[in-house]
């Protein structure tokens, strides 16, 4: 009887941990990337786990076939000479000046929101998006200029100093 207890305790401990050395294997020997911001980007990978997987996302995904997508980005613009972004970038629009050159000029947003989406990986440059090396284009659709946004804080009744 003692033998049985003992073998089935064995049994549980060797079963443990394969289940828990299966669940990590996919980040274990995962490729990180060489961004050197990549670790300052808290909510990618964290040790505590309070974060999207983004490295076990990639591993899932990175031998499936994958369509290229466009994601919008409805902001200030987008700076089109972005190291991190320069490849990743699908024609917009400007709609404060009605052409086809939405760049973000002055007090930049929609630069940093567009990295978060698809910065460049593995260009050993600042961050890399949540798109890794999925095939994803950022449009740039600008609405309205940081100047503008600041004219329009005063008529919200919002103060600020500087």
């Amino acid at each position: 009887m003692q033998v049985n207890i003992v073998k089935a305790a064995i049994f549980c401990v060797v079963l443990l941990f394969l289940m828990s050395t299966r669940s990590y294997s996919i980040v274990e020997f995962a490729d990180y990337p060489n961004d050197p911001r990549f670790y300052t980007q808290w909510g990618f990978e964290q040790p505590n786990d309070a974060d999207v997987d983004v490295i076990t996302a990639w591993e899932m995904v990175k031998d499936k076939p994958q369509s290229e997508v466009v994601v919008a980005v409805i902001d200030t613009g987008v700076d089109r000479t972005h190291r991190d972004l320069a490849n990743r970038l699908a024609p917009g629009y400007d709609f404060v000046y009605d052409d086809a050159n939405p760049t973000d000029i002055l007090f930049p947003h929609g630069t940093p929101i567009a990295g978060i989406i698809a910065a460049e990986k593995n260009n050993n440059y600042s961050v890399v998006g949540l798109a890794g090396d999925m095939p994803v284009k950022i449009m740039s659709l600008r609405v309205y200029s940081t100047l503008e946004l600041l004219n329009l804080i005063p008529d919200r009744g919002i103060r600020f100093s500087s």
